[in-house]
């Protein structure tokens, strides 16, 4: 049961985080909102549920390794703002695949910086991936359009974001990268 429960608040997760970039889309056809307020707002609504579950189950955070807090927080709030911008100057479409490059981001920083053993299917997968980005950076024409690397910015510091998170995890529970996550809005 728990699995279950698990598995669905990962898709309800996921399913509003795309909702997100639909209301960023339908808010500038009657008002203009800067991404940085969708930002604030989404940590600071994540803040207070995690507040709220860490004073329902009375488990204040217990931090460790404060480097590891700040390089999740300070990278996933770029990731973030990157992001809506992105949906702010390209299309929903294009900032969410774009966004979804971060594993492949992932697999660089995990061979390079923490010297995982290099795969040669990922490492071919990882630049067909590429060819992949270049094409939906540079359409038809194999011209740059420059906004798009908005979308792309997301990916990466999301990758970093995840990177710290994966290291992170070896020493803090969830709620307190969650809690640190959601202190950056103040």
């Amino acid at each position: 049961m728990r699995r279950l429960l698990g598995g669905w608040t990962v898709f309800l997760s996921a399913f509003c985080f795309y909702l997100s970039t639909v209301v960023i889309r339908w808010s500038q056809s009657e008002v203009t909102i800067a991404p940085s307020y969708f930002v604030f707002a989404r940590f600071l609504l994540g803040f207070l549920v995690v507040c709220g579950a860490m004073l329902y189950r009375r488990q204040p955070p217990r931090p460790h390794n404060y480097h590891l807090l700040l390089g999740r927080t300070l990278f996933n709030c770029v990731a973030v703002y990157c992001f809506y911008t992105a949906v702010e100057l390209t299309t929903v479409a294009q900032a969410n695949i774009l966004n979804m490059t971060y594993p492949i981001f992932v697999a660089l920083i995990a061979w390079t910086l923490l010297r995982h053993r290099y795969d040669p299917v990922a490492m071919l997968l990882v630049a067909a991936a590429f060819a992949g980005i270049w094409l939906i950076l540079a359409p038809a024409e194999f011209g740059m359009e420059l906004v798009g690397f908005w979308g792309l910015a997301s990916g990466i510091a999301a990758a970093v974001a995840m990177t710290y998170l994966n290291v992170s995890r070896q020493y803090h529970d969830t709620n307190s990268i969650l809690f640190f996550t959601g202190l950056s809005t103040i």
